[in-house]
């Protein structure tokens, strides 16, 4: 009755500890260690690191450069070689422009004809000519007719204002 006498708190730290500690002999065990690691790269292999491969990779762009800089430009790629078609593919004809097609206007039978000539003769005589609408002369016309259009509008509004009377006398 050992574990009733401890607190909560403690056997939850105790347990932790033991965990951790299992952890790490875990991972002793578990790693090789740093001299074995190094001992799988020869000294005499040549291999690069990050930091040379970055000075190297600076050194080319320099020297690109420069020689921009001084007017001699690298060569460029050469072209490929254009191979000819092979004999059993048969060449294709150039295809032809394209043509809108001709729309053909329907010919007027004399029926037709006579009508149209009616319409035109009929729409210019002055019977059928639009006539100016009178202006009427009450008030809510013109009032209208001045409202009608944004100028004359505001040009109401301040020809009101002058020749209205004062505001101080406006209910």
């Amino acid at each position: 009755m050992v574990l009733a006498e401890i607190p909560d708190n403690a056997i939850f730290i105790l347990v932790m500890l033991a965990i951790a500690g299992f952890k790490a002999l875990a991972e002793k065990f578990g790693q090789k260690s740093q001299d074995d690691v190094y001992q799988e790269y020869d000294e005499n292999d040549s291999v690069e690191t990050d930091y040379e491969e970055y000075t190297r990779q600076l050194r080319e762009r320099q020297a690109e450069i420069i020689a921009r800089q001084q007017g001699v430009e690298p060569a460029p790629p050469p072209l490929p070689v254009s191979i000819p078609a092979a004999p059993q593919q048969a060449q294709q004809p150039e295809p032809k422009p394209y043509k809108p097609p001709v729309v053909k206007k329907p010919q007027l039978t004399a029926a037709e004809k006579q009508a149209l000539e009616n319409l035109q003769r009929d729409s210019t005589s002055p019977r059928y000519q639009r006539r100016k609408p009178g202006y009427a002369a009450t008030a809510r016309a013109r009032a209208l007719r001045v409202l009608s259009n944004p100028h004359a509008a505001r040009d109401a509004i301040v020809l009101s204002e002058i020749l209205g009377p004062p505001k101080s006398q406006r209910r």
